[in-house]
Order: C-alpha cells, then sequence, then structure tokens
C-alpha cells in the first residue's frame, strides 16, 4: 500500500494535470470532464482527505432511536448534540473538530456536497431547511486527529435525511455502527453498514443499551451482524441501558474482544472496568485506516470503465483518429503527388551547360561553329522544303501539354477524395464542406494553367542543382570523367561532318536526315547514361519534387489547408503527449494503491 505522503503527492499531481487534459479532450472534440462525478470526487474530496494534516473522520451511524446522539455527546464529553425522543430527531449531520481545522473554508472543501454552517445552538439539526446543511464546531476535547460527526437516521421514513446519512457514510474514514439488541438485525441498517464495507469503509460496532445479564448471547448476535455486513468490525464495545448515566455523560464503554473470525470472544471480556472510546479512537493506526478509507474512492475515481480510465481512453481513441484522417489526406503531400519525369532530351540538354564549361576550347570552337552550321541548314530546308516538311512541336512543348494534362489529373483526384471524406467523416465532415464549398476546383484549375505557361520549366534552383551534381560527380569518378569528357570531345569534332552530311541528306530525304540524326544524338545520350550511372535519376527526382511542392503550395494556399494540418497534426499528437501519458501512469497506479 503506498504511504499516505506519496498517496497525496500523486493525487495532487495528477489534479494539476486537469486542466491541460480538458484542453486536450476539447482539441480532440472527446467529452468534458467537467461534469463528471469522478472529477468531483478527485478535485474536491480525494484532494483533501488524502492530506497527511486532515483528520480522521469518525461518523456515527445507525437506525431510528438507538441513542446515537448520546453516543457522540459521550465521545465529545459534551452536550452537544441534541437529543429528542422524537423519531428521526437528527436531520442533518453536525461534526465537532480539532482547533486547526476549526475553518469554515476548510471544511467546505472536506464536506463537499453539503451546506458546511458554523453550528451554535444546540437544536438546530432538529429543525427543517432546504438545503443539505452540516453544522460544525470546535470540540475542547476532540483529539487533533480527529473529526466526529454526528448523523441522521440511516432507516429514517424520511429520504432527504437517508440521502444526508448516504453522503456522510462516503465521506467518513470510520463508521460508528450503532446497534441495539432489538434493532441489530434490521434489514435497512444492515444494508447500510454492508454498503459501507463494500466501499473500504472500517466500523467499530458498538451495541448500545445492552442488558450486560445477556452478554452470553453476544456471539450469536455479532456472528449474524457479520455474515450479514460480510465484513467484521475492527472493535466491538458495549454499554448498557442506563438513562441517568447517559444524561450526566457518565456512561461506561465495555470493550469486548473480537476472536480471528470476527466473533465476540466474552469470555476475555473484561465487564468491571469500563474504558474510554475517545481514547481509544485517537489510537487508531490513523494512516492505515486513511489509506484504506480512500482506496475504494480512488478505485472508483479511476476506473476505467466510469472514472477517469475512461475518459482518458476516449482522449487517446478520438486523436488516433485524427492521425487516421492524416493518413487519409496523404494525397496533399509532396511524395505522393506523382508528376511528370523530364523527358532525357531535356535533362541531356541541361548537362550540356555543364559540358561545355569542361570542354577544351577547341572543342567549344567546334561545337559553336556545328550550332551556326546547323541553324544555317535548318533555316534553308524551312525555305525552301515547306511543302515538304510537316511542322513539329518542340519536345519542351509536348512535355508542357502532356504535364498540365497530368497535373489536372492529379488536381480531380484529391478534389474527389476530399469530397468522399467530406461526405463520410463524422468528425471533419462539416470543416472540409466548407474549404471545397470556399475554394472549387475551377479556381484551382485556371491558377495552375496560368503559373504553368507563364513560369520556366527548369528553375535556377535546378540548374545549380544539375550543375553541383555533375561537378561532384567528376570529382569522385575522375577515370569516368576523362573518359567521358574524351568521348564527348570525339563525338563533337565528328559532329560538323555529320552536320553536313545530314543537310545535304535532308535535302534529298527528310526521313533519311531524322532517322541518322537520331541515331547520332542516341549515340551522345548513350554515353550520358553509360556514364552517370544513378545520377541521372537523382536530377529527375529533383524536378519531380520540386513540380509537386509548387503542385501543393497551390493546393494549400486555395483551399487554406495549412491551419486545418497543423490543427490535425496537434490532435493526432495528444494521445503520445507527455500530459497523456503521465495521466494514464497515475490513473493505473492510484486505480491499486
Amino acid at each position: 500500500m503506498i504511504a499516505l505522503k506519496q498517496l497525496h503527492e500523486k493525487i495532487e499531481q495528477l489534479c494539476s494535470l486537469i486542466p491541460q487534459l480538458d484542453e486536450y479532450a476539447q482539441l480532440v472534440q472527446a467529452e468534458s470532464s467537467v461534469d463528471a462525478p469522478w472529477r468531483d470526487s478527485l478535485l474536491s474530496k480525494l484532494r483533501v482527505q488524502s492530506r497527511e494534516d486532515t483528520p480522521l473522520i469518525v461518523a456515527i451511524a445507525g437506525g431510528t432511536n438507538i441513542g446515537k446522539s448520546t453516543i457522540f455527546n459521550h465521545l465529545a464529553q459534551d452536550n452537544a448534540s441534541g437529543i429528542t425522543p422524537r423519531a428521526s430527531g437528527t436531520k442533518y449531520p453536525v461534526c465537532l473538530v480539532p482547533d486547526a481545522w476549526a475553518d469554515g473554508e476548510k471544511l467546505q472543501k472536506l464536506f463537499d456536497g453539503f451546506d458546511v454552517q458554523p453550528w451554535s445552538d444546540q437544536n438546530a439539526p432538529l429543525e427543517d431547511h432546504e438545503n443539505d446543511v452540516l453544522y460544525w464546531r470546535r470540540g475542547d476535547r476532540v483529539p487533533p486527529q480527529l473529526i466526529l460527526l454526528d448523523t441522521p437516521d440511516v432507516d429514517s421514513t424520511n429520504q432527504a435525511n437517508w440521502r444526508r446519512a448516504e453522503k456522510i457514510r462516503q465521506i467518513a474514514d470510520v463508521l460508528i455502527a450503532v446497534l441495539t439488541k432489538q434493532k441489530y438485525n434490521d434489514k435497512v441498517c444492515v444494508d447500510f453498514f454492508r454498503q459501507a464495507a463494500k466501499s473500504g469503509k472500517e466500523f467499530i460496532l458498538l451495541f448500545n443499551q445492552f442488558d450486560l445479564e445477556d452478554v452470553s448471547y453476544l456471539p450469536s448476535m455479532m456472528g449474524e451482524v457479520v455474515n450479514n455486513i460480510q465484513q467484521p468490525p475492527i472493535y466491538l464495545y458495549l454499554t448498557p441501558h442506563d438513562r441517568k448515566a447517559s444524561e450526566t455523560l457518565g456512561l461506561p464503554f465495555y470493550f469486548i474482544p473480537l476472536n480471528s473470525d470476527g466473533s465476540a470472544n466474552v469470555d476475555q471480556a473484561d465487564l468491571n472496568n469500563s474504558t474510554s472510546l475517545t481514547a481509544e479512537l485517537s489510537k487508531l493506526h490513523f494512516e492505515e485506516l486513511k489509506s484504506r478509507s480512500l482506496a475504494k474512492s480512488l478505485a472508483d475515481a479511476m476506473d476505467s470503465n466510469t472514472g477517469l480510465g475512461k475518459w482518458l481512453s476516449e482522449i487517446c481513441s478520438q486523436s488516433r483518429k485524427f492521425s487516421l484522417r492524416m493518413d487519409a489526406l496523404k494525397e496533399l503531400n509532396p511524395g505522393s503527388i506523382k508528376p511528370l519525369l523530364l523527358p532525357k532530351e531535356m535533362v541531356f540538354k541541361e548537362m550540356q551547360h555543364w559540358r561545355s564549361a569542361n570542354r577544351s576550347s577547341i572543342a567549344n570552337l567546334v561545337a559553336a561553329s556545328t550550332e551556326k552550321i546547323g541553324t544555317f541548314f535548318s533555316k534553308a530546308v524551312s525555305y525552301f522544303k515547306k511543302e515538304n516538311v510537316k511542322e513539329e512541336k518542340s519536345v519542351e512543348d509536348l512535355f508542357l501539354e502532356q504535364e498540365r494534362a497530368s497535373l489536372f489529373e492529379s488536381v480531380e483526384t484529391i478534389y474527389k477524395s476530399l469530397n468522399s471524406q467530406a461526405s463520410t467523416d463524422s468528425v471533419l465532415g462539416n470543416e472540409l464542406k466548407e474549404i471545397l464549398a470556399s475554394s472549387p476546383m475551377e479556381v484551382i484549375l485556371n491558377r495552375i494553367e496560368s503559373e504553368h505557361q507563364s513560369a520556366p520549366i527548369l528553375s535556377e534552383e535546378f540548374h545549380e542543382y544539375v550543375k553541383s551534381e555533375m561537378t561532384q560527380w567528376g570529382k569522385e569518378h575522375p577515370w569516368k570523367f576523362f573518359s567521358y569528357r574524351l568521348l564527348d570531345e570525339s563525338l563533337t569534332i565528328a559532329r560538323p561532318v555529320a552536320t553536313v552530311v545530314l543537310g545535304a541528306c535532308f535535302w534529298c530525304s527528310p526521313s533519311v536526315t531524322l532517322g541518322t540524326a537520331t541515331a547520332v544524338a542516341g549515340a551522345s545520350n548513350a554515353v550520358d547514361v553509360m556514364s552517370l550511372g544513378d545520377m541521372y535519376s537523382r536530377i529527375q527526382e529533383k524536378f519531380c519534387l520540386e513540380r509537386a511542392q509548387w503542385l501543393q503550395t497551390i493546393i494549400r494556399q486555395e483551399l487554406h489547408l495549412d491551419e486545418l494540418f497543423e490543427k490535425m497534426e496537434r490532435q493526432s499528437s495528444v494521445a503520445n503527449s507527455d500530459a497523456v501519458n503521465l495521466a494514464k501512469s497515475l490513473q493505473q497506479e492510484l486505480a491499486s494503491p
């Protein structure tokens, strides 16, 4: 069993987490704990009752007209509680407190659920009030570690009296069950004490108005009581029927030893010498009784089906739902948008810029001359052979057309997914519907088309990336670089002759020229692919990532999704947050302290 000091520290730690957990509950759309019974029990009762300086609450309970108030006055050593021959005389609980607890605010926290009021008129608890009032006053002779309570009748026909007695039963640490020879087996009283035993309360059994000559009947009576309540008392006392002694606070209390099975051992009872029940109460094992009294209340508050445990599970469950919804929106992530690969001709052209910077001056001079000759032939052919040459779109134009269609298809897929989720998702549905209604797909498609036409295909960042990759490759593979450069320069020097031949052939037969040109270009490109290996793939990946990020930026901006994603990230992280993990750990510890 956890020591009382450690128990209180853990309860305090858990209480300090409740405001944060309430914020998390609101964030993930779980129920609030504000009206939960376990929260009230934890913050208002257990938090106070678990303190080391909180006295042991001892309540005197029993049926109608069995002398509870008389016993209370004897324990207080003062005619504190009003005594009346009327049934159900004490309608409201009264308590005597030690000096350290003579504070209405402190007592209000301890007796939450009652209207705690100072007790000045002895007969006030006998009168009628609208609220559940609890009267208190300082007890001059009350031990410093005890609070003594006199309760309404537990078998009262007045439901309000019974309700107040029930509240006291839940608050008290120890009950003094007052019975008589005539009412020791009363069903209502037995049920009351049985429920107290089930909730972890210890009780002291006191037979009042008992004829000492009938003490031989006590073992059988005790057997019935223990069997009915299903828990033996921690102590057993007798008080005789003596009206004069009761009026002068002179009733003797006789201690009756108990056997291991809870039965009365009258043979060892000393009925010639009385004892002080107040003194005996002050000797109770305070910490042990306090911890045992709190255990059941804690278990109820922490319960996984009705208490804090259930609430934490609901918060985590809701948080994980948002995590799954994040996965369902994966189409909006850059890695899941699959742009078209850049045509290899455009990649090789990009590489050519780097090759030009690494050729010899002779090779660059030849390459420039070849370019001019090629341009000349191209213009001449275009002028003289217009009727024979079908004008074709450039590689760049063809790529832009295909990419635009692919991007439009990606956007349509995303909208289809969002519309589907908006119609089926009970959590995000309304929010997604509002987003989609305010940002029609046509708006995004128009923006994509506009930016796609006006912006260059390849960014400056991409140009620099290719240069950096090629330069790094040359440093890491000097022999490959040497071979690559040698082959490139050989092909460059050979190209003027090929260009002239191709020009002449084109004049005669465009189909032969195109086939030959493709073969020459293929030979050059083959050199690039064979020499550069994985770098070609990395360059393509870089381009695809840029395009995906560009598309994602447009989608996020037009649909205003950044705030939604940020909120969902926070919602999905709640289940694994420090506050939730700590609360779950404390809940498990306190469920069985």
